[in-house]
């Protein structure tokens, strides 16, 4: 169970968390990805952010127009495990919420899913 989709819908689950958990997990996703762009672009040099500057629009601001600039200071996978890193560290965070709910139930199940990411 290393698919971050699939930590948070489990998590999800065990919380019963009773609207869309489809969309939320999405959504969160989502928002992660993004919290981790505007963070890897902070980071850039500042003739990176001077062409995104001139380049970018609110109506072009997504992966397909920013990686071409971007990739030009990191490579794909560079790119990708930054995202990955905060997305998974953003659930973990979720996950760590919950684990102090008071309820025994619910931190001895998240407790396990940890401890099935930690031997994955």
């Amino acid at each position: 169970m290393t698919d971050l989709k699939e930590v948070l819908l489990s998590t999800l689950r065990i919380v019963d968390y009773k609207d869309d958990k489809e969309r939320f997990a999405d959504e969160f996703l989502l928002a992660c990805y993004k919290e981790g762009y505007m963070t890897l672009l902070s980071k850039l040099p500042e003739e990176a952010l001077v062409e995104l500057n001139e380049t970018i629009t609110m109506e072009n601001l997504d992966e397909d127009h920013i990686n071409p600039v971007v990739s030009k200071y990191l490579s794909k996978k560079e790119i990708e495990e930054y995202l990955a890193d905060v997305a998974a560290q953003r659930v973990l965070h979720f996950m760590e919420m919950h684990m102090t709910s008071g309820d025994e139930n619910i931190k001895n199940e998240i407790t396990d899913i940890l401890k099935e990411l930690q031997n994955s």
